[in-house]
């Protein structure tokens, strides 16, 4: 983050918070990312989690959609998401611009939550401790319905936002096809989707004593438990540092945590498999869009090339 920038965020966190009935007696820039990030200590001893937004990046739909869950999470469940914390007027997230940022960002303010991140290398631990709070996610979804009126993101494709599509051709475009039938598949089925946190990875937990703790849910959406597995084993296979002997004892460990609590969900051997591929191709699509990374798409493309040839996934 630039030292120029920080100023100007700050006072859009200011404006964010006068829509609150807090009285703010500390605020600190956690992150100025994709979306900016500040913990806010109030007059009555509360600590509190303030994300603007990216503008664009996500609709006032997909807030209340995420809003209306991390509410009843913490109606109905020990889970310990964060909560929701209301405007003076009750909304779930309000908008809030300042001097110096070009356009208004939405903004949800919600319980700050204890803890420490996970970190590499990932504690032998951890993946197991991570299916277990999938498998916990997963169930309390099963049994909770989206609120009258609001539309969630449907992950039956590998671009369910609507994002602009780049057009790649050969390997990439027949891994699409295998994701698209794979996807077409699975909501044809007579299960329902359910609600899936959509990005459940080491980055989104804190270890909080001797549990760990769900954040980020601004991915949240409609779909199946084995398309979230896909989006944890994607970061774990990517992200967090490991060797392919150590990602495959990851996988093993948090399906191990996961059974402990539910049927593990995948309908065929390799289903897994075939989101976290969708995962990638969504990944070369943003990075194509946004970035102009060509060797990130070579990189992805030899993954999907040993992919569609033996049914195994490479970390680009």
């Amino acid at each position: 983050m630039s030292q120029e920038r920080t100023p100007h965020v700050m006072r859009l966190a200011r404006a964010a918070l006068a829509d609150y009935p807090v009285e703010v007696r500390r605020l600190r820039l956690v992150s100025d990312h994709l979306n900016v990030v500040f913990r806010a200590e109030t007059a009555d001893g509360r600590v509190l989690a303030v994300r603007a937004g990216r503008p664009g990046w996500r609709t006032e739909a997909d807030l209340r959609v995420e809003a209306a869950w991390l509410q009843a999470l913490a109606a109905d469940s020990d889970i310990g998401a964060p909560a929701v914390v209301p405007t003076r007027w009750g909304e779930a997230f309000t908008s809030a611009g300042a001097a110096g940022i070009p356009e208004r960002h939405l903004c949800l303010v919600t319980s700050w939550i204890p803890g420490r991140r996970l970190r590499r290398p990932l504690p032998a631990a951890a993946p197991r401790r991570l299916g277990e709070l999938s498998a916990r996610l997963h169930a309390h979804a099963a049994t909770w319905r989206v609120p009258r009126g609001l539309q969630p993101v449907r992950a039956d494709r590998v671009l369910a936002r609507g994002e602009p599509g780049v057009r790649f051709g050969g390997v990439l475009e027949a891994a699409a096809e295998r994701v698209a039938a794979e996807a077409a598949g699975l909501w044809a089925g007579p299960a329902p989707p359910r609600a899936i946190h959509n990005d459940l990875n080491q980055d989104n937990v804190l270890v909080d004593g001797d549990r760990l703790r769900p954040l980020d849910f601004e991915d949240v959406g409609l779909g199946y438990p084995v398309q979230d597995i896909a989006m944890t084993f994607h970061d774990l296979l990517c992200y967090a540092g490991l060797d392919p002997e150590g990602y495959a004892r990851a996988k093993a460990a948090f399906a191990d945590g996961y059974t402990r609590l539910a049927p593990w969900p995948e309908q065929h051997p390799g289903q897994v498999d075939a989101f976290i591929a969708g995962r990638l191709l969504w990944r070369a699509n943003y990075s194509a869009r946004l970035e102009g990374d060509r060797g990130f798409l070579h990189r992805v493309a030899e993954c999907l090339r040993v992919y569609l040839r033996t049914g195994a996934l490479l970390r680009p």
